[in-house]
């Protein structure tokens, strides 16, 4: 196109395609910034232009060059679409101009940030209440790619790349999402892609697929003596001590089959205070949670399985911490079965070219040697049948239970009360903004690593087991972009948010999660 209209009504309509083996390698970018500068080497000379898109697509043009200008006055569909800007000339000068021009796009972007969320301001009524005071965090109101969706944080001038994350067993196939730092700009959607690797316009933060399963090996230092224990206490079949009549056999027809006892009763106090104190300290600082269930002792011998079923009201996560000398074991089965969470939405990519086998509809997770296994106790789960054993001793063994009690936390220099009124003024509009979005359900728990001055200048996402509600995903649209919008409006919500400046110089670390029902 050597020529285009020189009254600059339409320039011309574009779309960029990337198959799944090039993408997230900045493809989309330079093609994008390719046919730009072909377009400003024509005639007559192209003083600016301007485009709209949707959400998803925001990050691939910020890294071809665009700025955002705000929610655009044209809409097709019922989603929100955005006006972005490019101007040659503009862009030439701002490279030339060092850092103050470079400081002020992004207070510049800052407030488009801030008009973009204002446009999603909505009733917030299927949020409930909070139950910890006003700075409550938890909200009352994946599957066959990873969509890796950055949100960009111009304001922030550095930040570390790689979040502290645990150990997961992911619900797809799908290879984990690469570092923020290392990894381009991907935008979802059709017109795949992302911004390049050589972009250093801006700041791109990593929105992370759903986890529903997590693992913790060599969780506790205590594990031998609670095992010891326990082979002490169950050990002689011929004693007739007090100490062996302590189990509850569970049988329900068709559904439980095991032996337990409350861990609390079975333990010495010293061993189970600090089973107990590891099992807080984690829920606290990994999954937001400031409780656990009592815990139960468990084992399992020839015939003892658990049906399937769900656990949905008892807590957001539940935990199986194993006793299992699993690599001596001689018995089969004793796996945690749980169901691949596209299933339970099946028919919507149901593909009649395809069979599916039991690898593709649960996952199995064996009870390992302590081993912490962490997991969405809403998705339906079981327990495989033990076979082969009647001994306790050659059993599987397991402590489990659940954390329960979403709520924030604070560590560091500012303390809860000199934070939540700023929390408080960052969730409001938060809240509202979640209220317009399609509904979803599940746990998300963040890190915001706040600086002295109070700025936050880092998100670490800990645990995500989100998932849209079928309602909420309109036709062709991907199953997680209800989820994605989600996390995408915490994120910019929260980056900037202010809290107060401290004196003695030190960082401050909030923890919160958001609980959607």
């Amino acid at each position: 196109m050597g020529v285009h209209e020189a009254e600059g009504e339409l320039l011309a309509i574009h779309s960029v395609c990337v198959d799944g083996a090039h993408r997230r390698r900045g493809l989309a970018t330079r093609l994008l910034r390719a046919y730009l500068n072909f377009v400003q080497a024509t005639t007559p000379s192209l003083r600016e232009a301007r485009l709209i898109c949707k959400q998803p697509l925001i990050p691939l043009y910020a890294g071809a060059g665009f700025s955002l200008l705000g929610p655009s006055e044209v809409v097709h569909g019922k989603d929100p679409w955005f006006e972005m800007r490019w101007a040659p000339e503009e862009e030439e000068e701002q490279h030339g101009s060092g850092g103050d021009a470079a400081e002020q796009q992004r207070q510049q972007q800052d407030g488009h940030l801030a008009q973009y969320g204002d446009c999603l301001l909505f009733p917030a009524s299927r949020f409930r209440g909070s139950r910890f005071g006003s700075a409550q965090a938890a909200l009352p109101a994946t599957q066959k790619a990873v969509r890796s969706c950055r949100q960009e944080r111009g304001r922030i001038e550095e930040r570390n790349s790689t979040a502290d994350q645990p150990v997961a067993v992911r619900d797809t196939a799908a290879p984990p999402a690469e570092p923020a730092a290392d990894a381009a700009a991907a935008a979802a959607g059709a017109d795949g892609g992302g911004a390049s690797e050589e972009d250093d316009s801006g700041e791109w933060l990593e929105l992370p697929e759903a986890q529903h399963v997590l693992l913790e090996p060599d969780f506790l230092d205590v594990a031998p003596q609670l095992r010891a224990h326990y082979d002490e206490r169950v050990g002689n079949p011929l004693r007739t001590s007090s100490d062996r009549f302590v189990w509850d056999h569970w049988h329900v027809p068709g559904q439980y089959n095991l032996l337990r006892t409350p861990a609390s009763a079975f333990f010495p106090p010293e061993l189970y205070d600090r089973l107990e104190d590891a099992l807080v300290e984690y829920g606290e600082r990994v999954l937001g949670c400031r409780g656990i269930s009592p815990v139960w002792l468990s084992y399992y011998v020839d015939g003892c399985r658990q049906g399937w079923h769900s656990d949905a009201p008892h807590g957001p996560f539940a935990f199986v911490l194993s006793l299992t000398r699993w690599d001596q074991r001689r018995f089969s089965g004793g796996e945690t079965a749980l169901l691949q969470p596209w299933v339970l939405d099946y028919w919507r990519g149901f593909d009649p070219r395809r069979g599916t086998e039991t690898p593709q509809l649960i996952t199995l997770v064996p009870p390992l040697w302590n081993q912490l296994t962490v997991f969405d106790g809403r998705l339906p789960h079981s327990v495989q049948q033990v076979e082969g054993m009647h001994d306790p001793l050659e059993a599987r063994v397991v402590l489990h239970g659940w954390f329960t009690q979403p709520s924030p936390f604070f560590a560091g220099s500012l303390s809860e009360e000199a934070a939540t009124p700023a929390l408080n003024a960052c969730l409001q509009g938060l809240y509202a903004a979640l209220g317009g979005l399609p509904p979803v359900v599940g746990v998300v728990t963040l890190r915001l690593a706040v600086e002295p001055s109070g700025h936050v200048a880092d998100i670490a996402w800990l645990a995500n087991t989100l998932v849209a509600r079928p309602q909420g995903v309109a036709a062709g649209e991907a199953p997680d972009e209800p989820c994605q919008a989600t996390l995408a409006t915490i994120a910019e919500h929260l980056l900037v948010a202010r809290f107060p400046s401290n004196a003695d110089g030190g960082e401050t670390v909030v923890t919160l999660p958001f609980v959607f029902e």
